[in-house]
């Protein structure tokens, strides 16, 4: 379950790198082409002055996943090489407590009701860090619906207990 929590993990920090490097989107607005990336999108919502709204949404969209998914990958490697055992336990609880605050998934629905109200006014094209967000998020679906918190502190009373 180790090997395939840290493929998966591994996996899932290269598309988020992916999706957040790139365009997501492409709207052509009367012949006037605008582009989008996370990054930008942040920027864009700190220079017009909203800076609450940027900083939750730098927070539940950049932050909380990365970190996640780094912290995932960090359990599999202390765990599976058996040493730092305060860190695991540290790295288990900020796990735990991090899974409720992951939004990412909720972004993407929002944009695509957004693309849907759109659509029909605008030309726009998904490019590639789209795919990359969405198979970002459906590999960080799987982790939390699959690896269960129980079964890492399991496996974390197994390689430290013995």
């Amino acid at each position: 379950m180790l090997d395939k929590l840290l493929a998966i993990s591994i996996s899932a920090i290269m598309f988020f790198i992916l999706a957040n490097s790139f365009t997501i989107i492409k709207m052509d607005i009367m012949y006037s082409y605008e582009s989008l990336n996370i990054l930008s999108m942040l920027f864009r919502l700190f220079d017009m002055q909203y800076y609450i709204v940027g900083i939750f949404i730098a927070l539940f969209i950049f932050i909380i996943p990365l970190l996640s998914i780094t912290l995932y990958i960090s359990i599999a490697i202390l765990l599976k090489m058996k040493i730092y055992p305060e860190y695991a336990r540290e790295i288990l609880v900020l796990i735990s407590n991090l899974s409720h605050w992951n939004m990412l998934d909720i972004f993407l629905i929002s944009i695509l009701v957004a693309l849907v109200k759109l659509a029909n006014s605008f030309d726009i094209s998904f490019d590639v860090s789209f795919y990359s967000l969405l198979i970002f998020i459906l590999l960080e679906i799987y982790i939390t619906s699959h690896i269960k918190i129980f079964n890492l502190w399991q496996m974390y009373d197994r390689a430290y207990n013995e």
